[in-house]
């Protein structure tokens, strides 16, 4: 008799456990979600910025739904291209979550910048959204070599500079737009 009351507290006890799990599990999948949605407002958000900060600038800019690699197809996130006359530069939606030196990152996009006067051809910058809550900043960048935790957070500026030969004269990509 000791014994089936032993299992039958141990049946609870696991039942219980069960529960918490799905209930946390649960709790994971709907934060996943929001963070999902973060990251589709942020890039949404991106493009609304680089319309104003590149207006005048003769580039024009493209959306296209792209599915991150890390995701195998279960959502999809906006890229951004930007293109002027040959020069070109994009931003592409990498990874929900991911671990970079030791440095957990959410939201990680991959900005591509064309140079055809450079070898190698392109420069690569990694944006990623902030992780604190004291961050007001929707985006971080930093070069694709440098730790993530040296990010800046992304100006007009920043972003001008990050794409200055996307700017320059389209044949032949020597100068900048000082707009």
């Amino acid at each position: 008799m000791a014994e089936l009351s032993v299992m039958a507290e141990a049946g609870e006890v696991s039942a219980a456990t069960g529960r918490r799990q799905r209930a946390s599990r649960e709790q994971r999948r709907q934060q996943t979600l929001r963070d999902i949605a973060a990251f589709r407002e942020r890039m949404q958000r991106l493009a609304d910025s680089l319309v104003m900060w590149l207006e005048g600038s003769g580039v024009s800019i493209t959306l296209r739904e792209m599915t991150p690699v890390s995701t195998a197809g279960a959502y999809t996130i906006p890229g951004i291209v930007l293109q002027r006359g040959r020069n070109w530069a994009g931003f592409t939606p990498q990874a929900l979550y991911s671990v970079k030196d030791g440095i957990q990152l959410k939201g990680e996009v991959c900005l591509t910048v064309d140079n055809p006067r450079r070898r190698p051809r392109t420069e690569k910058y990694m944006l990623c959204m902030p992780g604190h809550l004291l961050s007001t900043a929707d985006w971080a960048i930093h070069s694709a070599g440098c730790r993530p935790g040296k990010g800046k957070e992304l100006t007009r500026e920043l972003l001008l500079a990050a794409v200055a030969p996307l700017l320059g004269d389209p044949a032949c990509g020597d100068t900048p737009y000082s707009g």
